[in-house]
């Protein structure tokens, strides 16, 4: 659901969103924690999904196995992820790339979260220890 709405939303406003958390004035350090524990969360769910779609866009490879799951009726194809570099991704293309460019324009989104994460652990002196150690729960 979360990756349809980054989808949707132009860089640019997400540009503008980022930039209003990078630069609202945090009372505690614990506000700036939250934004970021936050942001983790999202990265990891929408981080997954985003490499699932693009996975499961691309053409299968040339010599892997297929096997065919009962629960969705789809096949699925048993290969290695040795080979994921860019000369064998390239042969994988499909001719229709749009799948493809939908989650490339997604991962946008994520990289803007990874850029205001990383800022607002520099600004606030905050540490990747610091962030797992608070619960927000």
């Amino acid at each position: 659901m979360f990756l349809h709405l980054i989808q949707r939303t132009p860089l640019k406003e997400l540009l503008y969103i980022a930039d209003n958390l990078a630069y609202f004035p945090y009372q505690v350090l614990d506000e700036a924690l939250f934004v970021i524990y936050h942001i983790d969360l999202m990265i990891s769910t929408m981080g997954s999904n985003l490499l699932q779609a693009f996975r499961e866009a691309l053409l299968p490879p040339p010599d892997a196995d297929v096997k065919y799951n009962p629960e969705t009726g789809r096949p699925e194809y048993l290969d290695d992820d040795a080979d994921d570099d860019s000369a064998s991704l390239l042969t994988r293309c499909p001719v229709d790339m749009s799948p493809l460019l939908d989650s490339m324009q997604a991962s946008q989104g994520c990289l803007l979260l990874l850029v205001l994460k990383e800022y607002l652990k520099e600004v606030y002196g905050i540490t990747d220890g610091s962030v797992f150690t608070i619960n927000f729960h």
